[in-house]
């Protein structure tokens, strides 16, 4: 499964599938990444599943004993409950951010969440609810790469709400501080059939550290950031 960032705005990476016999594997691979006009030989081994949202859940109990013990059940409970024709639930062995255990991403969107429980997963997996409870497990949508960015949008998605995350976005930082502690940030923004789109702009700060660690015993600082203010600019 590979999946590429389309030009922005969008609303999800486009996702490839294959699957293939053992011995396929490593030519696929290296086909992908390298040479496109080698996958031919893979066309007959290639999967439509554009259609199907595949969750992946940190299980990882070697790396971080968090991701086992509250990880597990949030994947056991999704695969029993809400696994379907269009959605996959996946074991997954690192996706990053221990310290946010249980973790998951859902794809092809590109969005991670942290700090889940079995009712937040569910509700993020039928995308009702709360949207304001929710956006606490939000931890970013991989669609806009700058934390600056990410904060905005995640404060976005909660003013709109769910339909948001149905909107093609693209995300660009127009100043950032000399000390690196705040940023201007704009993101664009367009609905599926195009009748709506527009802008946003914020200015996010970071407003001191929070302590992190997790079961494994690793510890730290990071950034707390704050969205100061975001405006409707078109």
């Amino acid at each position: 499964m590979v999946l590429r960032r389309p030009a922005a705005p969008f609303v999800a990476f486009q996702k490839r599938e294959f699957m293939l016999p053992e011995r396929e594997v490593a030519p696929c691979v290296l086909a992908l990444a390298d040479d496109p006009d080698g996958l031919g030989r893979f066309t007959g081994y290639e999967r439509d599943t554009a259609h199907i949202r595949d969750m992946l859940v940190c299980t990882h109990g070697a790396r971080d004993a968090c991701c086992a013990t509250f990880g597990y059940p949030i994947y056991r409970e999704l695969r029993e409950s809400w696994a379907s024709d269009t959605l996959r639930v996946w074991r997954a062995s690192h996706i990053g951010g221990h310290r946010f255990a249980p973790t998951l991403i859902d794809l092809p969107e590109g969005r991670t969440w942290g700090h889940l429980d079995q009712r937040l997963a569910a509700q993020i997996v039928q995308r009702t609810g709360s949207v304001f409870e929710v956006s606490r497990c939000c931890r970013g949508w991989a669609g806009v790469t700058a934390p600056f960015e990410q904060v905005a949008e995640r404060e976005i998605l909660r003013r709109k709400g769910w339909e948001w995350l149905g909107y093609g976005k693209r995300g660009e930082t127009l100043a950032t501080s000399d000390d690196g502690t705040s940023a201007d940030v704009r993101i664009s923004f367009q609905n599926a059939d195009a009748t709506e789109s527009g802008a946003y702009e914020a200015r996010v700060e970071v407003v001191g550290t929070v302590p992190t660690g997790g079961c494994s015993g690793e510890g730290g600082e990071a950034p707390q950031y704050r969205v100061r203010q975001l405006d409707r600019v078109s």
